[in-house]
């Protein structure tokens, strides 16, 4: 009877001793990039826990795969879990418990930091962010070169840019500036961006990223010449981009050179006729700011359509066109106001 219950203490301790959860996190990552890490549990059952949030930041599962084991001839099953979050500040990974043969074992937690990212110096690449300008008000438009050059005659198979996100400041990429030459031994690469600030105070445009996929030939590995050979990837980062925005001042909203014109297609008319009156603003500034206007004339109906904007960048910088018609029908002789807009020049 005694030997029973030796036995059977013995398996259960042999069980347990299976029993594990470990974790793959990185100390840091680097801001607007994905913080990826993992979950690894041993055992004969295992349930993992449900983890939707981190501090906040969303969690992806990426996957989850499963193997089988054999330790001192005991059978257990290693489950791997996969998750991915996007943080923009420090961030700590608490405790998960699982339940792993009957049992809740808890994970470790970890704090997490966020990495300040360097400008990459290397003779055979550079990412450069170019501004316009430095000091501006909300709403006004600048200018962000990116050229990205590498050394001609590397074996590139691959460059992986994402589209950035320039928190803070409404842009859009101009298509017709994108260029690619050759100058002094590099292959250069130009993109341009136009954006606007949408709030005051020191904002910054942080480190953009390059991912260049390269065969790197010196590596001892390639035994079999070319093909047999890995390609690496290197991370190439830019600099950083620091703006003093200042508020714009009480009841302006508008920043550039505009001219207003205004038509009227006939100045007498019958009780009932009406008569078209029309407003073309034209120039450079954010015209995509420009507020409905709205006419307020006593004794008279009017009708309007909704403003045609049309914008473009050009040499002069964000040009524009806003039209719009009116349909006035007098119930008396009227007097139309004048058309002001109120702005700051540039």
């Amino acid at each position: 009877m005694k030997q029973l219950r030796f036995l059977f203490i013995f398996i259960y301790f042999n069980i347990c001793l299976f029993a594990s959860v470990t974790m793959q996190a990185p100390d840091s990552f680097v801001k607007g990039e994905s913080y990826i890490f993992k979950f690894e549990a041993i055992g004969s059952s295992i349930d993992f826990p449900e983890i939707e949030k981190i501090d906040g930041y969303l969690v992806e599962d990426l996957g989850t795969s499963r193997s089988l084991q054999i330790i001192n001839g005991n059978y257990d099953e290693k489950y791997s879990k996969t998750y991915k979050i996007v943080p923009t500040n420090n961030f700590t990974i608490p405790s998960f418990t699982f339940l792993i043969n009957g049992k809740e074992v808890n994970s470790d937690e970890k704090n997490v930091s966020l990495q300040t990212v360097a400008k990459t110096s290397s003779p055979k690449f550079d990412l450069s962010l170019t501004p316009s300008k430095t000091s501006l008000y909300v709403g006004e438009e600048f200018l962000v070169k990116l050229i990205f050059k590498y050394k001609r005659g590397l074996q590139i198979t691959n460059l992986g840019f994402e589209q950035p996100h320039f928190e803070n400041f409404w842009y859009k990429k101009i298509t017709n500036a994108n260029k690619r030459y050759e100058k002094n031994g590099f292959i250069i690469q130009e993109l341009e961006f136009l954006l606007f600030p949408q709030k005051s105070g020191e904002l910054t445009i942080d480190s953009l990223r390059v991912d260049v996929q390269l065969v790197d030939t010196s590596s001892s590995s390639g035994t079999f010449g070319f093909f047999s050979t890995v390609p690496k990837i290197v991370k190439i980062y830019s600099n950083e981009l620091k703006f003093d925005v200042k508020k714009l001042p009480e009841d302006i909203t508008l920043i550039g050179e505009f001219d207003i014109k205004t038509n009227i297609n006939k100045t007498k008319v019958k009780q009932g006729e009406s008569v078209s009156f029309k407003i073309d603003i034209a120039g450079v500034g954010n015209f995509d700011d420009i507020q409905d206007i709205k006419l307020d004339i006593d004794e008279a109906t009017i009708y309007d359509n909704k403003p045609e904007i049309k914008t473009k960048y050009s040499a002069k910088g964000y040009e524009g066109t806003y039209s719009k018609v009116y349909s006035i029908v007098p119930n008396n002789s009227i007097e139309i106001p004048s058309i002001s807009l109120s702005l700051i020049h540039i």
